[in-house]
């Protein structure tokens, strides 16, 4: 089998009752991809991993951001492409595959849309990479319990879904994914806009499979995006400069 080429990252709230579950489930996704993967996990606030999770594990003493958890663990990525997956969503098992694919000719970030579920267990019942086209999509955000749409298209709501996959070496330029404000403060909920706008700035290449490529998990009542609102982070991203 040849070597992996990507690794995935994973913030592991530690106030998430469910989390050890998901942390299973979310290995035994990744167990299932066609290509070999590594993965790390980041732990905050003295959470200790569960025994047998596979993969590599970080545990901090004290509470971490997300975009605090992601840096931790880029800092520990050796493989030349690196995919961030939040802990209840789940890829298509052909998924790294085909972003590997994208990235090989030449893409700096590569995305997809994903298919948005409302359970936890139809999120876990994944299926092969399809066609953008066999979803549609609905406008606003959060979308109405059960309605039927895609997540993941960057003309509609500015996103390029909740995971993407990109290459190591723009790290060289950026050396930190986007995680404080310029006063110091924590960002909270906007950090991947942050991190795309960079890139669109730098000019590098996004590319955006025409394909579903895995299923989103849509809570809006303790979902990370949501949990921050009274920060608005994206009204104050607007100003926002990269340190590195």
């Amino acid at each position: 089998m040849s070597a992996p080429k990507a690794t995935v990252i994973c913030a592991v709230w530690s106030q998430d009752p469910n989390r050890e579950g998901l942390l299973f489930g979310h290995a035994q996704n990744l167990d299932s991809q066609t290509v070999p993967i590594e993965r790390i996990y980041v732990f905050e606030d003295g959470d200790m991993p569960p025994d047998g999770l596979a993969g590599e594990h970080h545990v901090s003493a004290g509470p971490l951001s997300i975009y605090q958890a992601w840096n931790v663990a880029l800092a520990q990525v050796k493989t030349p492409y690196v995919l961030n997956l939040n802990l209840d969503d789940r890829l298509a098992p052909d998924a790294i595959a085909k972003l590997e694919w994208a990235a090989d000719k030449g893409a700096d970030l590569v995305c997809g849309d994903w298919r948005i579920c409302y359970s936890q267990a139809a999120t876990d019942a994944v299926e092969p990479v399809s066609p953008i086209d066999s979803l549609p999509v609905v406008h606003g955000w959060p979308l109405q319990h059960g309605t039927v749409s895609r997540l993941g298209s960057a003309d509609v709501r500015d996103t390029y879904g909740p995971a993407c996959l990109w290459r190591m070496s723009l790290h060289h330029e950026l050396p930190r994914y986007p995680w404080r404000f310029d006063d110091g403060t924590l960002v909270k909920g906007c950090g991947d806009w942050l991190f795309w706008r960079e890139l669109r700035k730098r000019k590098k290449t996004i590319a955006r499979l025409p394909s579903i490529i895995g299923r989103y998990h849509s809570h809006p009542r303790d979902q990370a995006e949501f949990r921050f609102q009274g920060q608005d982070d994206l009204a104050r991203g607007t100003s926002y400069c990269y340190q590195p």
